[in-house]
Parts: structure tokens; sequence; C-alpha cells
């Protein structure tokens, strides 16, 4: 059977188990909103962000994260995934060019440890997007 993009059963969408799916769409949100919440300060603020970026009720998110969700939709996952990973790719956009301009004011990486730890971010952040990328193309 070919998944549809409109499956929303994570059963067909690839081999996870219920409890993982909803492992991973909980962490997902919270990530979401614990990012959003540093940004604006308040958990409600950030929530009513994060679910209308996700295209769903504030409320369903609330009820995620406080484990009262019988059942998860599958493009409510897979759009709390492609939110993360925007926001992570953006994030590395960011530093690169932070790293960019520091090197453009005659600063050498190697020399300062918190340039270090930036470039070493930077190259993590591109390798855990390049292997989420590429794991979404065998589901």
């Amino acid at each position: 059977m070919i998944p549809s993009e409109r499956t929303n059963r994570p059963s067909e969408v690839s081999e996870v188990t219920a409890l993982s799916f909803t492992t991973d769409t909980r962490r997902l949100a919270r990530l979401l909103e614990d990012r959003e919440t540093e940004r604006v300060g308040k958990l409600p603020l950030a929530r009513d962000i994060v679910a209308r970026r996700a295209g769903c009720a504030p409320g369903t998110l609330e009820n995620l994260r406080k484990g009262r969700l019988k059942r998860i939709e599958g493009w409510l996952h897979r759009k709390l995934e492609a939110l993360l990973v925007r926001e992570i790719e953006a994030e590395i956009k960011r530093l690169t060019n932070e790293l960019e301009a520091y090197r453009r004011a005659g600063g050498d990486a190697a020399q300062a440890p918190q340039m270090a730890r930036l470039v070493a971010a930077v190259e993590e952040a591109q390798r855990l997007i390049g292997a989420s990328q590429s794991s979404e193309v065998l589901r």
C-alpha cells in the first residue's frame, strides 16, 4: 500500500508504533512552544503563535502537552516537524551570517573558543537537517 499525503494514521505512513508517534509529536510541539516562549516570554502567547503556524487550535497544543489527546492526526505531526526544521534552518542561516560577519571583520574562528563552538554548532545542525531530510525521503 502506498501512503498518501492525506493519511492520518501513523501505521500507514511508516513502521512506527502509535506510542513512538505520539511521543515524537508531543516532543515536537513542546520544542516549538518552548523555543517560541524564549522569544515572546509567555507560554500562552507562544502557544497561540505556534498553533497559528501549525494550522490548529491552541487548545490542541495544550492538550498535546498535557497528554490529553487520544488520537494525534498525521497531518499535525508532519506540520510540526516541518515547522521545527524550518526554524532550525533559519537559525543555521542566522548563525552562518554571524560567523561570516566575524570572519569579514578579520577574526579567526580557530583562535576564538566561542567562534569554534559556533562553527561546530552550525556544522552539527546542518548534519542533522541533512539527516532529517534524507529520512523523509525514506518514509
